[in-house]
């Protein structure tokens, strides 16, 4: 596959979902593929089904509390309000090392803990990680060389960016001063239900991707 093509595939998967308002009418969203475990018995223990795959169990719980604008399960906001308290119960000169308050602002364990909450399986969970998550993963991603399916890479791409609009941000990155103008900047607004149509004219979107993550890990940390 000639690799305009391949990168043009990959940005339509990554597309925003939602009704385009210029269009007149909303855009139907694609039904969601979903991935045979073989039943439920197939599924390790503690793992259950999913969209793409076995995943763990507490996936299905979702995130449903915002600390500083991330998405957080009630556990993990437990966690935060109590290492606040204990935080402020200290001595000034104690500076002791809270695991729990360093994962909460870990950009990466933010990143991993809403793989998890959409029910990714663990082959997927390994790319939601800046480090992973690359231009390279995708290709194989879209190649089938990667045991995590492309039909994941939205999911994948709203946890990185947290469902916010980083646009601002990724135009001061640059991501807006491609041959394709101001159009990357829509991969870079992953606000919920949103829908951009893609063609050709995104291709130089693959130029600027480190850019768009850079946005995405400096906004949760």
């Amino acid at each position: 596959m000639y690799i305009p093509v391949l990168i043009l595939s990959i940005f339509w998967t990554i597309r925003i979902e939602a009704c385009s308002g210029g269009s007149g009418g909303c855009c139907k969203k694609s039904p969601p593929v979903v991935v045979n475990c073989g039943g439920q018995s197939q599924c390790q223990q503690g793992y259950g089904c999913g969209q793409y795959g076995c995943a763990r169990r507490k996936a299905f719980g979702g995130l449903t509390k915002r600390i500083d604008g991330v998405l957080v399960d009630d556990e993990l906001e437990e966690q935060a309000e109590l290492a606040d308290a204990s935080s402020r119960l200290r001595p000034e000169h104690v500076h002791a090392h809270n695991i729990s308050t360093d994962r909460l602002v870990n950009p990466n364990f933010i990143f991993r803990s809403c793989c998890e909450a959409r029910g990714l399986p663990d082959a997927c969970l390994s790319h939601c990680h800046f480090n992973t998550y690359t231009a390279k993963t995708l290709e194989r991603m879209f190649n089938k060389r990667d045991r995590c399916p492309i039909e994941a890479i939205n999911e994948i791409h709203y946890c990185a960016a947290q469902g916010i609009d980083h646009r601002q941000c990724c135009e001061s990155n640059g991501v807006g001063a491609t041959a394709a103008g101001t159009k990357c900047l829509a991969f870079c607004d992953q606000r919920p239900n949103r829908f951009t149509p893609v063609d050709a004219s995104y291709l130089p979107c693959y130029e600027v991707f480190e850019g768009m993550k850079e946005c995405f890990y400096y906004e949760i940390k």
